[in-house]
């Protein structure tokens, strides 16, 4: 198999459904073409392919989810490493960290089952609690240590839940099929 042949079954397996018949008409095109022109044509196809890979709604869709699963997954190991360092000078503030480390894992989990829609609902309904939470904990408790670590989580907390629904978002409203014009 040459090397232009494999650039163009490639090609096949990247390009999306509604575009695979083209990918194989170009592979089968190959037998017909002088062979100085195959290899620009298999990498010109194979272009194309990753092209239409990159603009299909259902990979922009899974690219949105799998950002936000990764994402809420690395956080939730980080909470964890953290907890586990603040253990003995802070318990209640660790065990508190656990906890959130564990709602990050169970919302990066229910994201992966769940899908697009619950994110942007799920983040939705956080982001404010979160932001908000540094202006309780202060009247809570003024004279806590460990205060101004609280805050910046808290924040850290609303911004990742705001990101988490502006990707969401944006996978969805792109992963729509466009409603054609009545005719």
């Amino acid at each position: 198999m040459s090397w232009a042949e494999r650039l163009a079954t490639l090609a096949i397996w990247i390009a999306p459904p509604a575009r695979r018949e083209w990918a194989q008409a170009a592979h089968a095109e190959l037998g017909d073409m002088p062979a100085t022109r195959t290899l620009d044509f298999a990498v010109g196809g194979l272009f194309a392919a990753i092209g239409w890979r990159l603009g299909d709604p259902r990979t922009i869709a899974l690219s949105a989810r799998g950002l936000v699963v990764v994402g809420a997954g690395v956080w939730a190991v980080l909470l964890g490493r953290l907890a586990l360092s603040l253990n003995a000078d802070a318990p209640s503030f660790a065990i508190a960290l656990t906890l959130l480390a564990l709602g990050a894992a169970s919302f990066s989990f229910l994201a992966l089952r769940r899908g697009l829609g619950f994110i942007v609902i799920c983040a939705s309904l956080l982001t404010a609690p979160a932001a908000g939470y540094w202006l309780f904990a202060e009247q809570v408790w003024p004279s806590y240590r460990l205060l101004d670590f609280s805050r910046a989580l808290s924040l850290e907390i609303a911004g990742l839940l705001l990101f988490a629904v502006l990707t969401a978002g944006v996978g969805l409203r792109v992963s729509r099929p466009k409603a054609s014009p009545p005719s």
